[in-house]
């Protein structure tokens, strides 16, 4: 499977990440839900201030899981995909707090990446937020990582793919070598009224396009 996502990638760009990925359209799917929509699209510092507490709340629920159904034995390596997803909601409840850390959390793609390559090279297995769609190994530590992308990406849109997939961070890297790019000029020629709230990962700067963020969906280009 890794070998035709590549070459995908190189031909097309991230369209894996923009038109298959399960978890990726998980996500989409949450944030979509109109009453909860409704509630986050309110960008006011009253309603940031209570979804940062909601958000928090659930964080400590799941630190309390993680160790009340903590294996008796390889505790670091049997939770690696749990830690996994309370990173990603420690990160999204940050950025509730502080909206301009946005951007600056986007690069934590690039050590989630390194880290997941490392322990391919030490040869550790780790379950991740994914199997619970795609995975044949499920276990408590994945089902609490994907709870935990679930109930961030009810806060931020495409939580885990803005901040912490390592496998949308190492196609962000490919997207350079890719035949296929997104026209900035054709973009933003639209007018920025149409564009507001548009790109689900925020990838759309004052002049230029985040590539390593895009994820290809085509929304910006539909806007006009």
């Amino acid at each position: 499977v890794f070998v035709p996502l590549v070459s995908f990638t190189l031909l097309f760009g991230r369209v894996f990440c923009g038109w298959v990925c399960p978890l990726g359209t998980l996500q989409e799917f949450v944030f979509r839900i109109p009453v909860l929509k409704k509630f986050n699209l309110k960008e006011s510092l009253r309603f940031r201030r209570g979804k940062f507490l909601i958000l928090v709340l659930f964080f400590i629920l799941g630190i309390f899981l993680l160790f009340k159904l903590k294996p008796k034995s390889f505790f670091f390596v049997e939770n690696i995909a749990a830690f996994w997803g309370l990173a990603l909601m420690l990160i999204v409840s940050l950025a509730l707090w502080k909206p301009n850390f946005d951007t600056r959390f986007k690069k934590l793609r690039l050590f989630s990446l390194i880290f997941w390559l490392t322990l391919i090279i030490l040869g550790i297995f780790t379950t991740d937020p994914w199997c619970v769609l795609y995975g044949n190994v499920i276990d408590y530590s994945s089902i609490l990582a994907f709870l935990a992308v679930s109930i961030s990406t009810l806060f931020i849109s495409m939580a885990w793919c803005r901040y912490l997939c390592p496998l949308g961070s190492f196609l962000g890297l490919l997207v350079k070598f890719s035949l296929t790019k997104i026209k900035q000029e054709k973009i933003y020629s639209i007018s920025s009224k149409k564009l507001k709230g548009v790109c689900p990962v925020e990838a759309l700067g004052s002049d230029s396009i985040d590539e390593s963020s895009c994820l290809y969906c085509g929304r910006c280009i539909n806007a006009g």
